[in-house]
């Protein structure tokens, strides 16, 4: 796996990852124009178990109310994102997958 590059304008974007990247295909990401600080938390538990912990909170709301929740293309991004984290890191798939 390559380093991640923290280079870019928005060093917690997305696509500083270069798997993100390449599967995304696109330097600017709904995710990082809208969420950078979702961004941020995914980039910086890239590859460790604390990603799919996280992703779990924002696939899935344990608060009460009514949320308005993310728009499509970014539930379209965190969902290629997350497959892509299950392919490169199985060993961090939770037993009971229910958003794949």
């Amino acid at each position: 796996m390559e380093e991640i590059n923290f280079s870019s304008n928005n060093v917690y974007a997305l696509t500083t990852v270069p798997e993100i990247k390449e599967a995304l295909g696109s330097a600017v990401t709904a995710m990082d124009t809208w969420f950078p600080h979702v961004s941020k938390q995914l980039v910086c538990s890239w590859g460790t178990h604390h990603f799919v912990d996280y992703a779990n909170t924002l696939l899935y709301t344990t608060r009460p109310g009514n949320r308005k929740g993310f728009p499509l293309e970014v539930i379209m991004e965190l969902s290629t994102v997350v497959e892509l984290h299950h392919e490169l890191f199985p060993q961090f798939i939770p037993l009971r997958t229910t958003y794949l």
